[in-house]
């Protein structure tokens, strides 16, 4: 439940950030669509773990019900003035409920703490018609906050969802030892767990695509920080575009997709997949994704969320969103600034405050220096 006395404090706080805007995002978004001027281009920032602490929750109880949940991404939109707010059907929802113990606490993600299938060549609990939204309830509370969403703010704003793509899902099915050793000893049992896994997730992205909900996925298990190109290719790729595929039959346009770690070794396989924008992680440099696979997908990030959004100082923080900027301001599909990934909770608001302000800036000259691609701009000072 929000304590409207710290939200009235913090809105009060960030209101500044939204002073110079004369378009909504839907406005921008449109506009951008058509090849039409806009006001500034977008900004992102991922702030889940943060922003209950803004608001005067914790992230527990604003998990509790679907106009709690929705309440935090509104929330996220009036405080940042963000492009874009969404929903995440969570890294082990569907393993959880698939029967996974997990453990929670106020500030962060349930974390899985023993997965369903106990034994990997045991597929007597791989039971496809099990797998209904209302059986899974953060599916469930994500469609409903979704739809509060769009009362509430729909004509400002949109609201999409985000599925964990069936790789990192496999891992949560039967364990993430078992599963990567599957992989390289028995790859038919692997292709049998993530066969199951993409059909479910296609089962709980249905309702939302009928409804016109647009659907992004991420992969965090298949970077190379944990993985090997070759094991990428072999199975996280294939079952990210079954996936992608399927979502675009309703859609009619690609999918965006994030990846955590280190995906240098990858970024050509990813663009290959067909995705139309990619979130790219701290760890890869901006300047090599876009010489790699500028002309090919949309790129977005990438400020480091640990080192730089919660352990640097506000000046160093703006340092940072001016070099994400000077890397990739230019990317041939564009670029749009964004956290690396989730901040840990405890990260300064002034951290915040200084990438928004920061950002906005950039964002802003960024709109109109596609005209005078040559000229010196505010991202150039180091």
């Amino acid at each position: 439940m929000i304590n409207n006395t710290i939200y009235r404090e913090n809105l009060e706080y960030f209101a500044d950030i939204r002073k110079d805007d004369q378009m909504t995002p839907i406005e921008r978004s449109n506009a951008l669509a058509k090849g039409e001027e806009v006001d500034c281009m977008p900004v992102q920032m991922m702030a889940d773990l943060v922003l209950p602490d803004l608001i005067g929750t914790t992230l527990k109880e604003s998990e509790l019900s679907a106009k709690s949940k929705a309440e935090l991404q509104i929330a996220a939109y009036h405080l940042f003035g963000f492009d874009g707010i969404g929903m995440m059907h969570g890294l082990y929802s569907l393993p959880m409920a698939m029967g996974g113990k997990y453990t929670e606490s106020d500030h962060m993600t349930k974390s899985l703490t023993e997965p369903p299938i106990k034994d990997i060549h045991d597929f007597s609990g791989l039971d496809l018609d099990c797998i209904k939204l209302e059986n899974d309830d953060a599916a469930y509370k994500a469609f409903d906050a979704i739809r509060y969403i769009q009362d509430a703010v729909g004509d400002e704003i949109t609201c999409g969802m985000n599925f964990t793509a069936p790789f990192t899902v496999a891992t949560g099915v039967v364990g993430v030892e078992p599963f990567l050793t599957a992989c390289a000893r028995e790859p038919e049992i692997a292709f049998q767990v993530l066969d199951f896994v993409v059909q479910a997730q296609c089962k709980l992205a249905k309702s939302f695509l009928e409804a016109g909900i647009t659907v992004g996925t991420s992969d965090p298990v298949a970077s190379c920080t944990v993985i090997n190109p070759k094991m990428y290719r072999k199975y996280a790729k294939p079952y990210e575009m079954k996936f992608a595929e399927f979502c675009s039959s309703y859609t009619g346009r690609p999918m965006s997709i994030h990846i955590c770690g280190n995906t240098t070794k990858i970024l050509k396989d990813v663009a290959d997949a067909g995705f139309v924008t990619f979130s790219l992680d701290n760890m890869v440099d901006l300047e090599v994704a876009k010489e790699k696979i500028g002309d090919q997908v949309h790129l977005v990030g990438n400020v480091d969320p640990v080192a730089i959004m919660m352990q640097a100082t506000p000046d160093e923080v703006r340092a940072d969103v001016r070099k994400c900027y000077r890397k990739a301001w230019d990317s041939p599909k564009g670029f749009t600034i964004h956290s690396g990934c989730d901040m840990p909770y405890g990260t300064p608001k002034e951290n915040m405050k200084a990438y928004l302000d920061e950002a906005k800036k950039c964002a802003k000259e960024q709109a109109h220096a596609y005209k005078n691609p040559k000229e010196h701009h505010i991202w150039d000072e180091k």
